[in-house]
């Protein structure tokens, strides 16, 4: 079927054709959905929202790393999503209700299940009930970034106190996760920081040391006044700022080198993480970028405010390619439960080493400006002095340098050893867990709905799926444009009549005011317009592509049809194989055509009359010999009789076999004057029907028409057709003149 030329219409009767499939899907998918919402729990929410502050941390580190917000929420996100991490929630849940042994219990439980598994030949391990609560608390939370640093973090579960307990419960473990975190950073913070100061001591010592030494050498009392004059303030400046930019420049050789050893024992233990290898190529292109946008943000800071177009943009873009950076750094993820973890750690740190060596490279690329600069002052303010002013000079800006640097050292320790008692790192319950007071909308009936509304789509794509499948041949206008051949008339589906109605065959004698004794009539009347062209045309042949199309019916009726009308008729039954003829006229099967061919027989004991209200048709049944056409048409018999039958009846209907299993029928073809081949509606292939026409063609026969047989006028063209109007009609007058 063209379904792209399909009207409106057509595709209304195609749904109404169609209509028993589609309500059985709809009903196939409505019972279990049914079913699923009426036994399906109610759900109940409970959820909690933090606001996560690191704001001393982040302040501290400010100098040496770039820490974006967008980027901590994310790892906490992430973390809140981990399996150790709800492993840590099931546990302290199971510890607030006195179950510590529930995983041992739940394997002996299922120690039945665990066998009948393993009898079976299943080899997957056995879920402890931890585990599952673990499975079961990761698909029923979700969180969710509410902007800026908040977090809301929802738990759905069938008990409304199990709902409030969990989201108290992430809530609580969540903040004593966090400073569990923060007291190992500020550990790793005060080793490091205490290591500098020691250094930054020694340094000062040293420097005081040099200086006395060199004033009792040279016998230098005041020398700082004969120089204040010419030394430059700006290069104590510079030498201070110098110390700082050498002191975070260590730092972060020193944070790199650390990351860079833990990447590698991660590489090792986790073989995943060398697709990463493949993404290298592209990382390194934006650490590039972000070192030049950051060079560059450096030359324009020194002509520009923080607030100029310039400044903001450039740090703007050195976000976006930060953000870039981490989420191609984490597209590494494996889907491996086992190594997630080890993938979000390995993840964390390498983008922490990209970001330390960019800013690392900053640092140094300052160090260098600042070293240039402060070489060009000392050679323009000292270039005249003396050795010994020039090194008593050196001498006394190390000491102050040493001073400050000490100092500024001393103050940082001092901040680091008070994040611990200051508890920096703040995860906030803005809005606590709840109890719920009831539970979700469950919906049942948009649910309903949209479970009535799909399986009326699928219905309705099961049914063009079918059609599209089906080949058979089922209106008129499939006869005409698929096989073109002519249609002499069709046959309603019995069907339609009533049970009394069934059992007779010749439908034109028993019920003349049927639909299908006119649909007969209207046959009779097509073909005799075909013979009276011709005169000495009178052999109708009726066949089909197959056996169990109703030829013999169609064949009984149209010749009682034409006796009825007053015409001297004949049925001849030439099927030998499967003969039918003599049931439906309610004959007996004796002496017949296989007799009269092997000359059992004579012609006049052949001729049995069958009566019709008041007049009557002669029948000559298949007979009782078994012989064959082949053999038949040697001693050309089947022509003589033939040629008998003419001088003696104005129609002679032959009830012929199949004409695709038998062959016989193409010999009788070449005897017939007029052909017609009986297609059964919604059940001959459409393929079927044109074979069988070019077999009756190559007998070159003078006409070939269609018989549509057992028609359903409501499922082929719908009860809003003219046919269906039409019959209706019909049916109704019929009923009112009975």
């Amino acid at each position: 079927m063209d379904f792209d030329r399909l009207q409106i219409k057509e595709h209304l009767q195609l749904i109404y054709k169609h209509r028993k499939l589609i309500l059985l899907t709809s009903i196939s998918v409505m019972l279990p959905l049914s079913l699923l919402l009426l036994f399906n729990q109610p759900k109940y929410q409970s959820s909690v929202s933090m606001e996560v502050a690191d704001d001393a941390i982040t302040g501290l580190l400010t100098n040496e790393i770039d820490v974006s917000p967008d980027l901590t929420v994310g790892n906490y996100m992430d973390i809140l999503t981990s399996q150790n991490f709800a492993r840590r929630v099931v546990r302290a849940v199971a510890a607030k209700q006195g179950k510590p042994s529930e995983g041992a219990r739940e394997q002996t439980a299922d120690g039945a299940v665990v066998s009948i598994k393993r009898a079976l030949g299943f080899t997957a391990r056995t879920i402890t009930a931890e585990e599952r609560a673990i499975i079961d608390l990761l698909d029923h939370m979700q969180t969710d970034h509410r902007g800026g640093e908040m977090i809301k973090v929802t738990v759905e579960s069938a008990d409304p106190e199990k709902a409030y307990l969990l989201a108290n419960t992430i809530s609580e473990e969540f903040r004593t996760l966090h400073l569990e975190t923060l007291k190992a950073r500020i550990d790793v913070l005060s080793k490091y920081y205490q290591q500098q100061l020691l250094k930054s001591y020694e340094r000062l010592v040293n420097a005081e040391a040099d200086l006395d030494t060199f004033r009792r050498t040279n016998n230098v009392t005041n020398a700082k006044k004969r120089t204040m004059e010419r030394l430059d303030g700006r290069l104590e400046n510079l030498e201070s700022q110098l110390i700082d930019l050498r002191s975070q420049r260590k730092l972060l050789e020193d944070r790199v080198a650390n990351l860079t050893e833990q990447l590698q024992n991660l590489q090792k233990n986790t073989p995943s993480l060398a697709r990463v290898e493949m993404q290298l190529p592209r990382i390194e292109e934006l650490k590039k970028r972000l070192v030049d946008l950051q060079t560059d943000l450096n030359t324009q800071a020194v002509l520009y405010t923080e607030k100029h177009p310039k400044i903001v943009g450039l740090k703007r873009e050195i976000d976006a390619t930060i953000l870039e950076l981490r989420t191609l750094a984490g597209s590494s993820k494996s889907g491996d439960d086992s190594q997630s973890e080890a993938v979000m750690m390995w993840h964390d740190m390498f983008v922490e080493k990209l970001l330390s060596e960019v800013e690392l490279n900053n640092v140094q690329s300052k160090e260098k400006a600042l070293e240039s600069l402060g070489d060009d002052y000392r050679k323009r303010i000292l270039q005249d002095d003396a050795n010994v002013e020039q090194t008593l000079v050196k001498l006394e800006r190390e000491v102050k340098v040493a001073q400050d640097a000490y100092q500024s050292m001393l103050q940082t320790n001092e901040r680091v050893q008070g994040l611990d008692a200051e508890k920096a790192l703040n995860v906030n319950v803005v809005s606590g867990a709840e109890m719920p007071l009831r539970a979700l909308p469950r919906k049942r009936g948009l649910k309903l709905a949209m479970g009535f509304v799909l399986g009326m789509i699928i219905g309705v794509a099961f049914g063009y799926l079918r059609e599209a499948l089906d080949r058979s041949i089922k209106t008129i206008e499939d006869v005409e444009k698929k096989v073109k051949l002519p249609i002499v008339g069709y046959v309603v589906n019995r069907a339609g009549l009533q049970a009394a109605e069934r059992g007779q065959q010749i439908v034109v004698q028993s019920q003349p005011q049927s639909d299908m004794a006119e649909n007969f009539r209207a046959m009779r009347t097509q073909l005799g317009y075909l013979l009276d062209s011709a005169p000495e045309k009178k052999i109708i042949m009726v066949t089909s592509p197959g056996p169990g199309e109703g030829k013999s019916t169609i064949a009984a009726n149209l010749a009682a049809a034409f006796a009825l009308y007053g015409q001297k008729t004949v049925l001849l039954d030439t099927d030998l194989y499967r003969p039918a003829s003599h049931n439906i006229l309610g004959s007996q099967k004796n002496a017949g055509l296989s007799d009269w061919l092997t000359n059992q027989d004579y012609a006049e004991e052949l001729q049995k009359r069958i009566q019709l209200n008041g007049t009557a048709m002669d029948f000559i049944s298949a007979g009782s010999s078994q012989i064959t056409f082949q053999k038949l048409a040697i001693n050309s018999k089947l022509q003589t009789l033939l040629d008998e039958l003419k001088s003696l009846y104005e129609v002679i209907l032959i009830d012929a076999p199949p004409i695709i299993p038998v062959s016989d029928t193409a010999l009788i073809a070449s005897h017939s004057d007029l052909i017609l081949m009986v297609l059964n509606s919604g059940q001959t292939q459409i393929a079927a029907a044109r074979h069988a026409a070019a077999l009756l063609e190559k007998a070159k026969p003078e006409y070939i028409g269609a018989v549509l047989n057992r028609l359903d006028v409501r499922q082929a063209y719908g009860p809003g057709s003219y046919f269906g109007r039409y019959f209706d009609a019909y049916r109704e007058k019929a009923s009112s003149r009975a």
